[in-house]
């Protein structure tokens, strides 16, 4: 049996209780690998009104190297995201919130993106309300994340998304 001590692991050898040797290993995080492509920094806006899931979220992004700003509702999202040029890799937005919707948001990020030399940016939406909502984003052309969200499905959904923002970053 071990114990971790300022980031060793010490063992301890007991036979028939008498102590017969220790030796120490190193304990190092395992640090997941980032599903986004490139190695720079992801600039991520995450809207959502519950102040848990936005932690969530933020707590698994920051080890992949992403700068997570955040909005509680989507009318302070069109907000952030209507200075002339997107200042942000990939939208995470919430279905369902007071002051304008995920859906009401994604639209109108469909229309500012029709501006001349806007590049296109990558939306996902997420919802508890299963089927209907990931139809929903689905046909809007936004992926769908379910909530409870968890890190394994929130990788799976950037790892979708990750290409497009890898080929984003290469052309700006």
């Amino acid at each position: 049996m071990g114990l971790c001590v300022n980031g060793r692991v010490v063992y301890e050898i007991h036979i028939n209780g008498i102590y017969r040797a220790r030796f120490f290993t190193e304990w190092k995080r395992r640090v997941r690998p980032s599903p986004l492509n490139s190695g720079e920094m992801k600039r991520i806006l995450v809207v959502d009104d519950d102040p848990s899931s936005i932690e969530l979220l933020i707590r698994f992004l920051k080890p992949w190297k992403c700068e997570v700003e955040v909005a509680f509702s989507g009318g302070e999202a069109v907000e952030k995201l209507q200075g002339g040029n997107f200042p942000y890799h990939l939208v995470i937005s919430d279905i369902r919130m007071p002051h304008g919707t995920g859906i009401d948001l994604l639209r109108e990020i469909q229309i500012l993106r029709k501006r001349p030399g806007e590049k296109a940016m990558p939306v996902i939406l997420m919802s508890a309300l299963g089927k209907v909502a990931q139809e929903q984003a689905k046909a809007l052309g936004a992926e769908f994340l379910e909530k409870p969200i968890t890190r394994e499905s929130l990788s799976t959904v950037l790892a979708r998304v990750g290409e497009p923002l890898g080929t984003a970053l290469r052309d700006a």
